[in-house]
């Protein structure tokens, strides 16, 4: 898609930078894959692919924000005819769950299997003290009843896993380490798919997508997996920013939004961020909720007559227009958009 973006940008993107316009050129380019993908990758490193593409005339340069040329597309093509490309991470949803959810689900994989064989010398792979916390908690509650646990485990894993593309499942069961059995590393199943590293990285965490999305539609089946990952969620602020999430408790509990920046002492227009980040991370958000309803109305009846209809054209039409509102109906009519596609 031929939509300008400069090197700052993406490398937000892949560092995960939480801003509203942040969010939105994502939403806008379709980047969730790349959202938050790693924090190692250098400004150093963008730049000198840049350079390149510009050398070879796959983009073109514009005040330091750069396009793809049809030469590229063509290009982009070609290699993805050949390589993975990232289809199944299509919002915000998981994007700060899906790495903790996946090394949780690794270590009750593992304790789970030296339970079955009555082991309990044995170092965990996973050595996070709040990913050990939850197992404990878990095995607490259930301490006089864990065969019947070790049951459901079983049937879970082996359902989940059916589930999803076979591929996909041997590589995550692959990564799993159990009684007198070592997973293997990324590394090596990144050479055994003879993919690239990045291409690699979109991979594994699709296939993470995917087990958590069979997980949420399935929770009646696999209700021990659901409660590994509705912990994690109410852990990672359910996706929200910390300070986010503190307005969305406030909101909650009825307060407005001026109500919410004076008990707060944050601006107003501080809160109205805060809004657009839930639109954006939540799957459902009540999006006319939050927009009077003329003006609800009358925006969407301009956006009818014209799908590129931006906040300038708006301000100059509706007197006293709040950005917030204007672009939480813009963010509405994308995903229905995308649910249309």
């Amino acid at each position: 898609m031929k939509r300008p973006a400069t090197i700052s940008q993406i490398l937000h993107v892949f560092n995960g930078k939480r801003t509203p316009s942040m969010f939105y050129t994502i939403e806008k380019n379709g980047w969730h894959a790349g959202f938050l993908l790693s924090s190692a990758i250098q400004r150093e490193q963008l730049d000198a692919f840049v350079h390149y593409f510009l050398q070879n005339g796959w983009v073109t340069e514009e005040e330091k924000r750069f396009t793809l040329t049809e030469k590229g597309e063509a290009i982009c093509r070609e290699y993805f005819h050949t390589h993975y490309y990232p289809q199944h991470i299509q919002d915000f949803s998981y994007a700060t769950i899906r790495i903790p959810f996946w090394n949780r689900l690794q270590l009750y994989s593992q304790v789970f299997s030296e339970l079955s064989y009555q082991n309990s010398m044995y170092i965990p792979v996973i050595k996070d003290p709040r990913h050990q916390e939850n197992v404990r908690d878990l095995f607490r509650i259930f301490s006089h009843d864990k065969k019947n646990l070790l049951q459901q485990w079983v049937k879970e894993q082996v359902y989940l896993y059916e589930q999803i593309d076979e591929q996909m499942a041997d590589t995550l069961v692959n990564l799993l380490t159990g009684h007198h059995r070592i997973g293997k590393t990324k590394e090596q199943i990144r050479q055994a798919l003879n993919m690239e590293t990045l291409e690699f990285q979109f991979y594994l965490n699709d296939a993470i997508e995917v087990l958590i999305k069979v997980i949420r539609a399935n929770k009646n089946k696999t209700p021990l997996s659901f409660a590994i990952l509705d912990s994690l969620f109410t852990e990672k602020n359910l996706g929200l920013s910390e300070s986010t999430k503190q307005t969305y408790n406030l909101l909650k509990a009825g307060y407005s939004l001026e109500k919410i920046a004076a008990d707060r002492n944050i601006k107003v227009n501080t809160v109205r961020e805060h809004v657009l980040e839930m639109a954006f991370v939540f799957e459902v958000f009540p999006f006319k909720q939050f927009v009077p309803q003329k003006v609800y109305e009358d925006l969407n009846r301009m956006f009818e007559k014209k799908a590129s209809y931006t906040y300038k054209e708006a301000v100059s039409e509706f007197k006293d227009l709040e950005f917030m509102h204007f672009r939480l109906v813009e963010i509405e009519r994308m995903r229905r958009q995308d649910e249309q596609n």
